[in-house]
């Protein structure tokens, strides 16, 4: 078969219609593309902003804290809560390594005997820069101890490893540690830390007692975990 060179299309030659479905074919996939980094970006501010400029508030033994989007409730009077000093804006550690340091502690509930505190949890929020599963922070936060103790004469002893907090209302994984006196210069060497997860935030609750305590405060423990609540 005999082709006419002279008769092929090029780009220039293309009959009006072809170049118009070109051209709106062009602009639909620039639109497209525009519209995925806008959601991209604002599906990262979601997961990294506030949800709200609400103070906080103690009603009873229930600490609200909208801005953080979270709360939590004491399991009894005999705990007292309070506020620790609130940044700007949350942290945003780089890495999950990182976790322990990056923590912003935002609210502590005590238990206290003759002015000496007994038992203690920590709540404190940060963000992760992946969609990272509460168990796979959970197991990162534990190597963490096992990598900041290491060298210290007293060894760090896992109790209880890292397992999944059953709730159809939230993500979460905990594990109980006994760290080393010598090291924490404290009593308080049992350590229960749970990881809550909600999108790419973290909630890190962290209950600390003696060994010798533990037993009693455990339920307690439980109960303070299983209040959280996010907003």
């Amino acid at each position: 078969m005999n082709i006419d060179s002279s008769k092929r299309y090029s780009p220039r030659s293309a009959p009006p219609a072809g170049r118009g479905r070109l051209l709106l074919m062009s602009g639909l996939l620039l639109l497209t593309l525009v519209l995925m980094v806008q959601l991209q970006h604002m599906g990262a501010e979601r997961a990294t902003r506030p949800a709200s400029r609400e103070p906080a508030r103690l009603a009873g033994l229930t600490y609200h804290n909208p801005q953080m989007g979270f709360s939590i409730q004491a399991p009894s009077t005999a705990w007292k809560i309070a506020e620790l000093a609130l940044p700007d804006s949350l942290p945003a550690p780089g890495l999950v390594h990182n976790i322990i340091a990056s923590t912003t502690a935002v609210v502590e509930l005590t238990q206290q005997h003759e002015a000496t505190t007994v038992a203690r949890c920590e709540v404190g929020v940060f963000n992760l820069k992946e969609g990272y599963s509460a168990e796979a922070v959970a197991q990162e936060s534990w190597r963490e101890f096992l990598a900041a103790y290491r060298t210290a004469s007293d060894s760090v002893r896992l109790i209880a490893p890292v397992s999944t907090i059953a709730s159809g209302v939230m993500q979460g994984a905990f594990y109980v540690a006994r760290l080393p006196r010598a090291a924490l210069n404290s009593p308080l060497d049992v350590w229960v830390v749970a990881y809550l997860v909600k999108d790419r935030v973290a909630c890190a609750l962290t209950c600390q007692t003696s060994e010798a305590a533990y037993p009693r405060y455990r339920d307690d423990f439980e109960k303070i975990i299983a209040s959280f609540r996010w907003l």
